[in-house]
């Protein structure tokens, strides 16, 4: 799915959607933005990211919600990885990558750029 970005009108498949206000701190509405813009916003530190986790698994904590990572959840099988990142080129979100293969998007991230490192390796 194309979408456009709120902050720099670029349209791509890869949009994020950011909350403006966090939503460890009760925010709902979200704007969409390219991969580059959004990177933007947490680079620089506009949103102090380790501390919206933190309060996110405070609150988590106390409703109960909040068991941790269960042990060897992020492990994946190569086929499992090459699956992820087809989905990924086809234009699925990280988000939506997290859902279907129950990962983190922080683990999603990971594999898309191990994959990036070895194609890159691979080149030379």
């Amino acid at each position: 799915m194309t979408g456009q970005c709120f902050e720099c009108n670029k349209r791509t498949k890869f949009i994020h959607f950011h909350h403006v206000v966090p939503k460890c701190l009760g925010g709902t509405r979200t704007v969409p933005l390219c991969e580059g813009c959004h990177g933007l916003v947490h680079d620089y530190n506009f949103t102090h990211r380790r501390n919206l986790q933190k309060k996110g698994i405070e609150k988590a904590k106390a409703e109960g919600k909040y068991t941790g990572r269960q042990k060897g959840s992020y492990k994946h099988s190569p086929e499992e990885i090459k699956k992820m990142l087809i989905d990924r080129e086809k234009g699925m979100s990280v988000t939506d990558l997290s859902i279907k293969y129950d990962a983190t998007p922080p683990t999603i991230y990971r594999h898309i750029r191990e994959a990036n490192e070895n194609t890159k390796r691979d080149e030379t």
